[in-house]
């Protein structure tokens, strides 16, 4: 009895220490974005990974320009790993995308068409919006690409 007691409550610790994928959007809402990436990632689910990468691009934009590329890459990664999970995660494909765009204004209008940048941004984004419709950051984004 006392065995499976104590079993029971470290289960519940682990699970609690783990957090919530709404204790991530709370700390990404409180601006938080490195503390929201820790978290999201933590989670290892799509919708986790998906916060993760949107985290980690907000953040990347906060940093001097030497930095944001490889911050940039990690949050296309964080995206990729979602979609991964999930191919029916709309906000992977759409947060993957960001992140590639992002880095394409990084390396400059040719190296990113030289790269196949540009190409891949609108296969993510025709992704995310064959998944949500109305999903208006993706069709915003899909704007600003034509």
């Amino acid at each position: 009895m006392k065995k499976t007691l104590l079993t029971l409550l470290l289960i519940s610790s682990l699970a609690l220490a783990a957090g919530t994928l709404q204790d991530a959007q709370s700390q990404y809402a409180k601006g938080d974005f490195a503390g929201a990436v820790q978290s999201a990632v933590a989670l290892n689910s799509s919708d986790g990974f998906a916060l993760a990468a949107k985290s980690n691009s907000i953040f990347a934009s906060t940093q001097a320009d030497n930095k944001q590329e490889v911050i940039y890459a990690q949050s296309e990664k964080y995206a990729r790993s979602a979609v991964s999970l999930d191919a029916n995660n709309s906000d992977g494909y759409f947060e993957a995308a960001r992140a590639i765009g992002r880095l394409s204004q990084l390396r400059g209008v040719m190296a990113a068409l030289t790269q196949g940048l540009g190409g891949q941004i609108k296969e993510l984004l025709d992704k995310a919006l064959k998944l949500d419709p109305q999903f208006a950051n993706a069709l915003v984004a899909l704007g600003l690409w034509h």
